[in-house]
């Protein structure tokens, strides 16, 4: 299946919301990171839970970095719509397995995972802005998608108000 070509208004429109997500899903796995921990280990010690909470956001970034990489090779090759549309697949899917996590090794691999599709939507995504947006305009869309990560984190802050975390 081909993708026709998207409007540089599209292009911004899904980079913005894929960050967005991806600053609401990091933010709630801050979180999330100490009640799931302390119950994945059986174990309510700070120091514990903080020393595998810190592997398990070391094997995220990891793979954030290696997402960038991946993905940004999988582009050239089927392209950046596709490569975008994976990428928050991946992300997506990873973040929904990290509920059925058994033990602190499954849940840093699915992290890896969610970390290794945020890579590769931010990547593509930036790449995708600077292929539709040109001049001036390319510096302000970058710059408007920057700001989704703060509005994701905010909204994380308004929805743990409203459940009253």
């Amino acid at each position: 299946m081909r993708y026709k070509s998207i409007s540089h208004w599209h292009a911004l429109a899904v980079t913005w919301l894929g960050c967005l997500f991806d600053g609401l899903d990091a933010s709630i796995f801050t979180i999330v990171l100490y009640p799931s921990l302390s119950e994945l280990l059986g174990t309510k010690s700070h120091s514990m839970v903080g020393c595998y909470g810190a592997i398990i956001i070391a094997t995220f970034l990891v793979g954030w970095a290696m997402g960038g990489l991946v993905f940004g090779r999988l582009a050239d090759q089927v392209g950046r719509v596709r490569t975008l549309i994976i990428s928050i697949l991946v992300y997506t899917l990873a973040t929904g397995l990290c509920a059925c996590s058994q033990n602190w090794q499954e849940l840093a691999l699915f992290r890896f995972l969610v970390g290794l599709g945020i890579g590769g939507e931010l990547s593509v995504g930036a790449i995708m802005l600077s292929e539709h947006w040109h001049g001036q305009q390319r510096l302000h869309a970058v710059s408007f998608m920057a700001t989704s990560w703060g509005v994701g984190y905010f909204t994380t802050a308004l929805i743990s108000l409203g459940l009253g975390q």
